[in-house]
């Protein structure tokens, strides 16, 4: 695996209290971060792995790092104006299990599951978006090296 750097991390960014840091002058927002440690930790959690563990881990490290990633392979894919249509990023949200009631996508549950996680579904929609957008990049990559 190749992983090629292509922009300025600032960790000590001026965008203030709002922010983690910022990746080309794009601000990671805090609770984007929070979020996404969060979740890390729950998912680890229900892995049952010891707290001792859980601090060698270095999750907020690991979760930045990762946000860090994602901006620039989002600004990569967006100089090469990949963006999914909206009836793909709708096609992708109906195959989400926990969004589904007797195998089908449930338009309720949808948007019950996401009012419980405290998500709007713009919002959700934008971050499935971002995911389709980073496959679709990662795929033209993995294809140009090889």
């Amino acid at each position: 695996f190749v992983f090629l750097f292509f922009g300025v991390v600032d960790p000590n960014s001026s965008q203030g209290p709002d922010a983690v840091g910022e990746v080309n002058g794009e601000p990671i927002p805090y609770f984007e971060f929070s979020r996404a440690v969060e979740s890390r930790r729950a998912m680890l959690a229900n892995l049952k792995i010891p707290t001792e563990q859980l601090k060698f881990l270095r999750i907020e490290q690991s979760v930045f790092q990762e946000l860090v990633q994602r901006r620039l392979v989002q600004q990569e894919a967006g100089k090469l104006d990949l963006r999914p249509s909206p009836k793909e990023v709708q096609a992708q949200i109906t195959k989400v299990p926990a969004f589904q009631k007797d195998g089908a996508f449930s338009l309720e549950t949808y948007k019950t599951v996401l009012g419980a996680n405290q998500w709007t579904p713009r919002k959700f929609e934008l971050m499935m978006e971002a995911d389709l957008v980073a496959q679709e990049w990662k795929s033209l990559f993995a294809r140009s090296v090889v």
